[in-house]
């Protein structure tokens, strides 16, 4: 199973999207939040649109451990740290 770039890119702006929206510094982001974001707005993400939902949760883990800091490991529903730092790196 290999991410493509334009997965990645897609999982990073929907973090982006999801941080933006909630208007603090720090924020968790949980699994859920970042797969809901691309499900209501399938045409922001056409790399994403395609494949179905355990596939999607499977990259969206993968991207955010490799960028984010993890808060929680849960195997259900993992989150990750946010900062406006953290985005820009």
């Amino acid at each position: 199973m290999k991410i493509t770039p334009d997965i990645e890119r897609e999982i990073l702006h929907a973090v982006r999207t999801v941080y933006k929206k909630s208007g603090e510094y720090e924020i968790v982001i949980a699994r859920t939040v970042i797969s809901l974001e691309i499900m209501e707005n399938p045409r922001e993400y056409p790399a994403l649109k395609r494949y179905n939902l355990s596939e999607r949760r499977k990259w969206i883990t993968m991207v955010c451990d490799r960028h984010f800091e993890a808060f929680s490991t849960n195997w259900r529903n993992g989150a990750w740290m946010i900062t406006r730092r953290c985005l820009h790196e």
